[in-house]
């Protein structure tokens, strides 16, 4: 699953590493307890670390935030531009093609499982950085 435009991979939170899906088309679901990482049709993808450090900025805001997530029908998105500043980082709203996003699946969201969202979006960032070797 190397670095592409569009790319997608989804992991259960209680899920092994090698357990990770990907997607191209950008047309994945999250489950109620997975959290898919995303990067959307118009993310420049080039430098891979910059795309990993965006989702761990993402990541970063939405731990600080997630006692004022509420659950949804769906997974709650944290969203925003290729490194992001704070400001111009989402939760929920509309991604647009050039962001890149989080989704974390309403189970998670609403047992607030820290512990076990932050060790599966480290597991699908290493399974992305993996894959792109």
């Amino acid at each position: 699953m190397p670095v592409s435009s569009n790319i997608s991979i989804t992991l259960g939170a209680h899920e092994p590493k090698k357990a990770a899906t990907s997607a191209t088309d950008g047309l994945h679901t999250t489950g109620v307890n997975d959290v898919t990482i995303w990067a959307a049709a118009s993310v420049d993808v080039s430098n891979r670390e910059s795309v990993r450090g965006t989702f761990e900025k993402l990541w970063a805001y939405g731990k600080s935030n997630l006692n004022t997530m509420q659950p949804s029908a769906g997974p709650t998105v944290i969203h925003g531009p290729l490194e992001p500043s704070d400001p111009s980082i989402t939760i929920d709203g509309i991604p647009t093609a050039t962001e890149c996003r989080i989704e974390i699946g309403a189970t998670l969201i609403d047992k607030e499982q820290s512990h076990f969202i932050s060790r599966t979006v480290k597991r699908l960032l290493e399974a992305l950085l993996e894959g792109s070797k």
